[in-house]
């Protein structure tokens, strides 16, 4: 596929910017695309929004870090990797561990 070298590159951004503004228009503009073309390539490629991908990929790192260290509050981490509350934070949580 002709585009999968951009969306690996912007998969990496991602990975690498999870503490950072991942809108669709920042993503985009990663990958050298419109936000429309983006967004379509994306879900084409990966199977997701590209909400969806940075929403799991930002709980994952969260339910990683909570696992080696308990002190940290879910606060911080909610604020840290850009939820809007605690509550949204954990509704994201449940949605993709079940807890």
């Amino acid at each position: 596929m002709a585009h999968q070298k951009s969306i690996t590159s912007v998969l990496d951004y991602i990975e690498n910017h999870l503490e950072d503004d991942l809108s669709l228009n920042t993503l985009a503009a990663v990958g050298n695309y419109s936000p429309f073309h983006f967004h379509r390539l994306f879900k084409d490629s990966t199977g997701q929004t590209v909400n969806n991908y940075v929403t799991r990929k930002r709980i994952e790192h969260a339910a990683a870090i909570l696992l080696r260290h308990p002190e940290i509050s879910v606060s911080a981490l909610s604020l840290h990797y850009h939820f809007s509350s605690n509550a949204s934070f954990t509704r994201a949580f449940k949605k993709f561990y079940g807890l």
